[in-house]
């Protein structure tokens, strides 16, 4: 896999390569200190993956990221950043960035994230995974509960526990597509988009 490191620090870069060396099957093939270098050597050198710190006004910002994914939807990014901006964290998440870490990380975790960056696996930090989580919760708390079902809370559980539709239709006796759209009504009234934000939701409400 070959790996571009765009960061304006140069120790930053150092460090990374250092960590990289000893890893089979990657390669680090370019380096860029700013953004227009990032884009002349992406052109450059094709890179499988690119670890960037979006966070370092006038060097690199988020839009990179969003160029990048525009330019060429095939490459893979690892997000190594010093922000603490959460509100900024999440606009780059929201960019579809699925591998992020902190630059407190050590080593070994440097390398998880590659590896699962590499096999299009998500991998994020405590940090990030935090906050993720917080946000969850308080989208959850908008949320009004008593617009439920008796149906659809008996629903809640089995979806939380990975059941398909068509499996949960069996256990209850019902129709596929009632199935379908009791679990389409349940995201839509808890105001989540996921499997994950559900459950989130509902161990923390008791749905669960």
């Amino acid at each position: 896999m070959k790996i571009l490191i765009a960061d304006h620090q140069y120790l930053s870069r150092e460090g990374l390569k250092q960590a990289l060396q000893a890893e089979k099957g990657f390669s680090v093939v370019a380096e860029a200190v700013d953004h227009k270098e990032l884009f002349r050597q992406v052109r450059k050198h094709k890179p499988d993956i690119v670890i960037i710190d979006y966070h370092q006004p006038e060097y690199f910002s988020p839009e990179d990221i969003a160029s990048l994914k525009r330019s060429d939807p095939s490459i893979r990014i690892l997000v190594i950043s010093s922000d603490q901006n959460r509100e900024q964290i999440f606009r780059v998440l929201d960019m579809g960035v699925k591998n992020f870490l902190t630059k407190e990380c050590r080593q070994e975790e440097i390398i998880k994230a590659l590896q699962a960056t590499a096999a299009h696996e998500k991998f994020f930090c405590h940090r990030v995974i935090d906050l993720i989580l917080e946000r969850q919760v308080n989208k959850s708390d908008l949320s009004d509960n008593g617009q439920l079902s008796e149906r659809e809370t008996e629903i809640i559980p089995l979806i939380a526990r990975g059941l398909s539709n068509r499996v949960i239709a069996e256990q209850l006796n019902l129709s596929y597509h009632t199935i379908t759209t009791h679990r389409r009504n349940i995201f839509r009234k808890l105001g989540v988009k996921n499997v994950s934000e559900l459950i989130v939701h509902g161990m923390r409400t008791g749905l669960i």
